[in-house]
């Protein structure tokens, strides 16, 4: 309250507020203990036994005979399909042509603005997943097969 400044502080409630006081000061209010922690218990007990309940069990599914016909483009084995090298000048050209910004086009991909723009400048090689996916939105050609 005086404002002398003192090694040590006493907590007191001068009306109402709790301040620190030099000893001095601290005579106008009534002390102010700080507040015990009670220690904290933990029990344990074991819950009540419970029978356990049977489990509910699916019909077994009948087997789905293997196709012999060809394997469609969209699930050929990613060992022999790759990203055209010129991938980023097609998806910025189309994009332009879909007088989309970068923000419509990474929203539509699901995928966020700067994953689209480092694509875009070629310093990031999109997944096949995303290729498709850009494929389909653009209506353009970016997986080839080796």
């Amino acid at each position: 309250m005086c404002g002398e400044k003192t090694p040590k502080a006493t907590r007191v409630r001068i009306e109402g507020a709790v301040i620190e006081a030099c000893d001095r000061c601290a005579k106008l209010g009534t002390p102010v203990d700080p507040p015990k922690k009670a220690p904290v218990t933990y029990t344990f007990s074991k819950p009540a036994y419970s029978p356990p309940r049977p489990r509910a069990t699916a019909p077994a599914r009948p087997q789905r005979r293997r196709s012999t016909q060809a394997v469609r483009p969209d699930r050929m084995d990613l060992d022999h399909v790759e990203v055209t090298p010129d991938y980023a000048e097609i998806i910025k050209t189309a994009r332009e042509k879909m007088s989309w910004s970068q923000d419509d086009l990474a929203a539509k991909l699901m995928e966020k603005k700067n994953v689209l723009s480092s694509i875009e400048r070629g310093a990031l090689r999109p997944d096949i997943k995303v290729a498709r996916k850009l494929e389909k939105l653009l209506g353009i050609k970016l997986i080839e097969t080796i």
